[in-house]
């Protein structure tokens, strides 16, 4: 039935007064809980990395690049980034590799040398230890096949001066009867344009008499040294974490195998250049006294060797991540605990002076799992990853030892933050993102570096962005 003229007039009267009602509730920014928001287009990712957020942060100020690698099946790209902006990159080299087994690297404390392991192709796995080292001169651009029969899973540690660079290997017949070793060799740099070349130091020849044989030539020294070993079925792995603050010990962690299985940190001297040279060639001391002969009764030494000594036991079950403080006084790991009934990985810290092992501190922190802890540069915070909780997204919590609230990093738009390595100078942190909810359900991962101001920058991302390996660290530009 039609409308009568009135009730059109009224009819038209109320839709422009709901218009315009409409209108200032939406200047007002109200419309109540039913209201249907407008939906907002979805912008195009854009090909090139940039910064999350909006508005955006003022970039801290930083003289350190962030070096990464991107994965590639058949070949590794290595880039130097400037933080702030990632589109401002230089590639310091392109390194082909077995399909879909990636280059495993680091570079000297100088920036200049860059060590990786590759997978040949008669490699039987990643775990043969039959990965090859190689050292690549930035500068020069030449490449060196250092050694064959490595552990591809261990990542190359540079000693503190940048001369000696030390592997792990585990060779054998047998795994039971194989050696688990840690190895190093002196890593030679080229003299660049305008560096002295340096003199080598004759070595005099003796001059036979006539009536003598000449002796014979020496054998070439091996470059390859052993520090430690030990069999496979008393010693899982000895994994390097670094150097102590007296100048010539490595730190190292022992996984113990049999059954009393721990592991524990120790400490190995020589280790550092200096040292070695110097007990390479030790000054005599006349009033000695000369050591006794070797018993050939006596029972064999027991790992670790005698130039090694044990400080801390971390934990009797299996531990992972392993790191050691800026100030070398302290040692974080992760292990898996049993907390209210669920087993959840734990973040504890080993104080190497008073060997006391405790929790990171839980105070202001969800229940759940701690994520690859990782040192502040000031040694008295740790960085733990949390997963999603209450609807929000996991971000990095920077704890305080000594105790007090903990301070948060920029949450990801989505999913949790891993925590892999701080600059120097603590502008940046450095994390892999997964979009993910959980350990089970990861996601899709990228790269990202943020900052405690509260910036945070994609670097990259893809599949091959989700491990530790990643990550090459941080340095300034020679």
């Amino acid at each position: 039935m039609p409308i009568a003229a009135p009730q059109t007039a009224m009819i038209r009267f109320l839709t422009a007064t709901a218009a315009a009602l409409a209108v200032l509730l939406a200047a007002c920014g109200g419309g109540g809980d039913d209201a249907t928001p407008t939906p907002t287009p979805t912008p195009t990712p854009s090909p090139t990395p940039g910064i999350s957020g909006s508005p955006t942060p003022v970039p801290p100020e930083t003289a350190y690049r962030f070096v990464y690698r991107e994965y590639g099946a058949t070949q590794d790209i290595f880039w130097r980034v400037v933080p702030s902006d990632p589109a401002q990159r230089e590639q310091l080299a392109a390194i082909p590799h077995r399909e879909g087994h990636g280059i495993v690297a680091s570079i000297s404390p100088d920036g200049r040398m860059l060590a990786y392991l590759s997978l040949p192709e008669e490699a039987r796995s990643e775990l043969s230890s039959q990965a090859e080292a190689h050292v690549l001169d930035l500068k020069t651009g030449t490449t060196r096949l250092l050694t064959g029969g490595v552990d591809y899973t261990f990542r190359p540690l540079w000693s503190p001066d940048g001369v000696l660079l030390f592997l792990r290997r585990l060779a054998g017949p047998e795994i039971l009867s194989a050696d688990v070793s840690i190895l190093y060799t002196r890593i030679e740099r080229e003299p660049l344009e305008g560096e002295p070349t340096p003199t080598p130091t004759p070595t005099p020849t003796p001059t036979p008499a006539a009536d003598q044989t000449p002796a014979p030539s020496p054998t070439p020294e091996d470059p390859i040294k052993t520090i430690l070993k030990a069999k496979y079925s008393q010693v899982q792995s000895f994994i390097p974490i670094g150097f102590s603050d007296d100048k010539r010990s490595l730190y190292f962690v022992q996984v113990t195998g049999g059954l009393q299985g721990a592991t524990l940190v120790g400490a190995y001297a020589p280790a550092t250049t200096e040292s070695i040279e110097k007990e390479a060639t030790p000054t005599p001391d006349p009033n000695a006294t000369p050591p006794p002969p070797p018993d050939p009764n006596a029972p064999p030494t027991p790992s670790p060797t005698p130039n090694a000594k044990f400080i801390v036991t971390l934990t009797e079950q299996t531990a992972e991540d392993f790191a050691l403080s800026p100030d070398t006084r302290k040692v974080s790991f992760s292990a898996s605990g049993l907390i209210e009934g669920q087993f959840v990985n734990e973040a504890f810290v080993a104080d190497l002076i008073t060997s006391a092992v405790t929790p990171v501190p839980a105070d202001g922190l969800p229940a759940g799992d701690r994520l690859g802890p990782v040192w502040h540069p000031d040694s008295g915070r740790i960085a733990v990853g949390l997963l999603p909780a209450d609807g929000h997204a996991g971000a990095v919590a920077l704890v305080t030892l000594a105790g007090g609230p903990p301070q948060f990093m920029p949450q990801p738009a989505a999913g949790f933050d891993v925590p892999r390595a701080w600059a120097p100078d603590a502008t940046f942190l450095a994390v892999t993102n997964w979009s993910g909810g959980s350990l089970a359900n990861r996601g899709d991962p990228s790269l990202d570096l943020v900052a405690p101001t509260g910036l945070r920058v994609r670097i990259a991302q893809g599949p091959g962005y989700g491990t530790a390996d990643a990550t090459v660290g941080w340095f300034v530009p020679s």
